[in-house]
C-alpha cells in the first residue's frame, strides 16, 4: 500500500485543499463579524489553521488541532484556547461571550491573510506513474 500512499500523496491539488478549508472557515465563521458560538469558532478557527499548513506546506494538515496550534500560534494564545476548549468540553455554554477578543482577532488576521495568499496546483503525475503503481500493489 505504500506505493499507493505516495503516489496519493502526489495528487493532492493543494489549491482545491486549501480552498475547501478556507470555505468551510467561511461558513463556519462568516466573514465579517466573525459572531459565533465557541463551537462554530472553534471548527472555523481549525479550517483557517488547516488553510494556513496548506499555503506554507502545500500538504495535507495534520489531523491534531494540538499540532496546528503549536505550529501557529503564540504560548499566550494558546492558554486562552486552553480555556475556550476547557469551558466547552466541561459543559459550558459554548455562547458568543466566552470566545476572547484575542482569539477573533488572530481569525481576523488568518482569514484576510489567506483571502490573499495564492496557492499553486501541482503538475500530475504522469499515465505511466499510475501503471506502475497499480502493478506494484496487484500484481505479486
Amino acid at each position: 500500500m505504500a506505493p499507493l500512499t505516495d503516489l496519493a500523496g502526489r495528487l493532492a491539488n493543494p489549491k482545491a485543499r486549501f480552498y475547501h478549508y478556507f470555505s468551510l472557515a467561511k461558513k463556519k465563521i462568516g466573514t465579517d463579524s466573525f459572531v459565533c458560538n465557541s463551537k462554530r469558532f472553534l471548527y472555523g478557527f481549525k479550517a483557517l489553521l488547516c488553510a494556513r499548513w496548506v499555503v506554507d506546506f502545500g500538504s495535507a494538515p495534520p489531523v491534531t488541532f494540538s499540532q496546528l496550534v503549536d505550529r501557529y500560534l503564540t504560548d499566550e494564545q494558546k492558554d486562552i484556547l486552553g480555556k475556550l476548549l476547557d469551558e466547552k468540553l466541561n459543559g459550558g455554554k459554548g455562547d458568543i461571550q466566552s470566545i476572547d477578543d484575542s482569539l477573533i482577532k488572530v481569525a481576523k488576521m488568518l482569514y484576510v491573510d489567506l483571502g490573499a495568499a495564492g496557492v499553486e496546483v501541482l503538475d500530475l503525475p504522469a499515465i505511466s506513474d499510475y501503471e506502475q503503481v497499480f502493478v506494484q500493489v496487484l500484481v505479486p
